[in-house]
């Protein structure tokens, strides 16, 4: 595995699943390399787990670390793709979360209103249902979605953007999921509205509990 410093981006030691540096580097009998969490993370999703590279089935048992790309990681440094900081890629996760010229980038400003003082947008994004990333079948919600692709597409290798993602504030139009089925079932288990929701509640208990009623 070549170094970073010859001039190779950073996607030779990004996880697949996550797209980040690897995190505890362990390897599938295909040679492909994933982050331990993540690849266990896939392996409880699915009866008979499989390489979200190539597809090939795999025993857990068979997992074995990737020591030689965890030494890379612990040893090499590389630019980071915001600032152009050396930064050794073992701490290159937590600085690029953290990246002060990242975090310069604009962003989204939200200002409050008085009531009806503005039309309600029309272009506003929809997150109620989706379209099949692989057939562009439409009209689809989550579920409906996920049903969709693990039937129809399960055995489909190609990277595609997820659609569910793109569609969020924070959501990368062009990031691409190198397999999308087990991104899907691992992050989208709910609707995004209910996770709001679940969100509120779990908060308005917990300001509840920090001040209870006096009555």
């Amino acid at each position: 595995m070549a170094s970073p410093n010859d001039g190779n981006d950073l996607n030779a030691y990004s996880c697949p699943i996550c797209m980040d540096i690897f995190e505890e580097p362990v390897r599938l009998t295909c040679r492909h390399v994933f982050c331990s969490k993540c690849i266990e993370g896939m392996s409880t999703a699915e009866d008979e787990p499989a390489c979200p590279v190539c597809r090939n089935t795999y025993q857990v048992s068979d997992i074995e670390q990737a020591k030689d790309v965890a030494n890379i990681i612990a040893t090499q440094k590389a630019h980071c793709s915001e600032c152009s900081r050396l930064i050794r890629l073992a701490c290159m996760n937590a600085h690029m979360a953290k990246c002060a010229k990242k975090s310069a980038k604009p962003r989204p400003v939200f200002k409050p209103v008085a009531e009806t003082s503005q039309p309600v947008p029309s272009e506003l994004p929809n997150r109620s249902t989706f379209c099949c990333p692989y057939c562009s079948q439409s009209n689809l919600d989550l579920e409906a979605l996920r049903k969709h692709c693990t039937e129809e597409h399960r055995s489909n290798p190609d990277k595609v953007v997820c659609p569910v993602c793109a569609s969020m504030p924070w959501g990368d139009p062009n990031m691409q999921s190198a397999n999308f089925l087990s991104h899907l079932n691992l992050r989208h288990k709910f609707e995004y509205d209910t996770y709001v929701v679940r969100l509120l509640l779990v908060l308005r208990g917990s300001r509840c509990r920090e001040h209870p009623s006096n009555n």
